[in-house]
């Protein structure tokens, strides 16, 4: 089989092989090789979560609410070697972040279809 590369890809394969000592066929082998093994385990992992949700061993998260929950819980985390912030400015931090938050509102909204 043969492959094209991009010549930008063909000149960091080059100089890999030469810094390695091995030969360029072997390491795209290993390259695709550890390739296909990661997208089959990525691919098994999918689907086993697609079928706990489809039998009812596990229920789905909202995504909104989990972000939520996690701006929340990040909102009011003590940050390290400090003390918890007041009322006044958790509010304030809060209303920094929302233009934040409604910059996820989309992407949580795609994680619950």
């Amino acid at each position: 089989m043969e492959i094209r590369l991009k010549p930008e890809t063909q000149s960091r394969l080059s100089e890999l092989a030469s810094k390695s000592g091995r030969p360029a066929d072997d390491l795209v082998e290993d390259a695709m090789a550890a390739y296909l093994t990661e997208v089959s385990e990525v691919r098994n992992t999918l689907d086993s979560r697609y079928d706990d949700i489809k039998s009812g061993r596990v229920n789905p998260v909202d995504g909104e609410a989990f972000f939520e929950d996690l701006r929340r819980r990040e909102l009011f985390k003590p940050r390290c070697g400090t003390e918890s912030p007041l009322p006044a400015e958790q509010k304030r931090q809060k209303e920094q972040r929302q233009p934040e938050i409604q910059q996820l509102q989309p992407v949580a909204r795609l994680l619950r279809r």
